[in-house]
């Protein structure tokens, strides 16, 4: 059972309240840890609203086709990005820029909270782990450390908050970005 799912027809994501737990969520938790776990979680469905099904829908759920061919083309090449390699970068790498950037946002460096990973991660690093984490504890039939790792392998972000050799596994030169 999934603790969270995108409907298309009613343009809304659900969150099932086991979500709101462990490893997805921790009351006094940093919002590396916030972001990182449900944050992810959310972001994952979220971005299912422009999926292959999603774009065939407006905001209320009727069948039309809203985007422009110009708007299509460059959504066609963004999602099949790295797909040459066996997989395309979608829903995992756009939802890890969204809930990155959301936890970037909101991060206030002079607010601490509970709940925080110490030396020697840094509050970025923290945020991939939770991220990772809560991919790994996935119960719905996906692979969780495939969709963990096919995400971080394609963030700057990552690369540098881990010091990942340029080149490396987790560092490739080619990277895909979803919203650049």
């Amino acid at each position: 059972m999934s603790t969270t799912a995108y409907y298309h027809l009613f343009n809304s994501v659900s969150i099932a309240a086991k979500a709101i737990g462990e490893p997805f969520y921790y009351p006094d938790a940093s919002p590396a840890i916030l972001y990182g776990g449900l944050g992810h979680t959310f972001s994952l469905q979220l971005v299912r609203a422009f999926d292959g099904e999603g774009i065939l829908l407006d905001p209320i759920g009727r069948f039309t086709s809203w985007w422009t061919p110009e708007f299509r083309k460059e959504y066609a090449s963004r999602e099949k990005c790295g797909a040459s390699s066996g997989s395309n970068i979608f829903p995992e790498v756009p939802a890890m820029e969204i809930a990155f950037r959301a936890y970037k946002a909101t991060r206030d460096p002079l607010a601490p909270r509970g709940l925080y990973l110490h030396d020697p991660f840094s509050a970025d690093q923290v945020f991939f782990m939770s991220l990772c984490r809560a991919s790994c504890k996935q119960v719905d039939g996906s692979k969780g450390s495939e969709s963990c790792n096919k995400a971080v392998r394609n963030s700057i972000d990552f690369a540098e908050a881990f010091s990942c050799p340029v080149g490396s596994a987790m560092n490739p030169i080619f990277k895909c970005s979803f919203f650049g």
